[in-house]
């Protein structure tokens, strides 16, 4: 009896394993590339504590957009504080919606708690970042996609800026992750 209630457990784990793998999109290639510095016109809210904790500030900025009649095509976290050095519960990020030049919405008033900035400013217009794409789960960025361009920066001996970009893209029920990690 004990052995077929521990050999369903194993069947169900492994099932469960599999499930996960799958959906999470873990077996996903990194496809990376170097590129100039993305413009984007950032509204953002700023976030105080674990980064794997911007949902809520996301969505808020998103519903505020939405209110205004202009939805984010892209969200994003801009993640300012490095992890290995900062507490988790101190580390500072900047969530909400990123536009391209070409779609950055004319707002005379910005909704409450919502600031705005700008990725990438004239003077670094020509920074050196590396991008990669992935099309799986946006919590495995940092497993997937961080060492592959961490790599790439090694190889170009670029020296890489503590903040880093990510910017996701929902098409139907698939989230497109772009990474940029640029130079100081």
């Amino acid at each position: 009896m004990a052995k077929k209630v521990f050999g369903s457990f194993l069947v169900l784990l492994f099932s469960f394993m599999i499930f996960t793998y799958f959906k999470s999109g873990a077996y996903k290639s990194v496809e990376a590339e170097k590129v100039v510095s993305p413009k984007f016109q950032l509204f953002y809210v700023e976030n105080v504590g674990p980064y794997h904790k911007i949902m809520e500030n996301l969505s808020y900025v998103e519903d505020e957009f939405k209110k205004l009649g202009t939805p984010c095509v892209r969200t994003f976290g801009h993640f300012l504080s490095d992890p290995e050095v900062i507490k988790h519960e101190k580390m500072i990020s900047h969530v909400g919606c990123a536009f391209t030049p070409e779609e950055s919405p004319q707002l005379f008033t910005l909704p409450d708690r919502v600031k705005e900035k700008f990725f990438t400013s004239n003077e670094q217009a020509d920074r050196v970042c590396f991008k990669g794409n992935f099309r799986g789960s946006p919590a495995l960025s940092a497993i997937k996609v961080y060492p592959v361009l961490q790599e790439m920066a090694e190889t170009n001996k670029i020296k890489l800026s503590k903040d880093y970009l990510e910017v996701y893209t929902v098409e139907g029920e698939k989230v497109l992750t772009d990474v940029y990690l640029c130079a100081e």
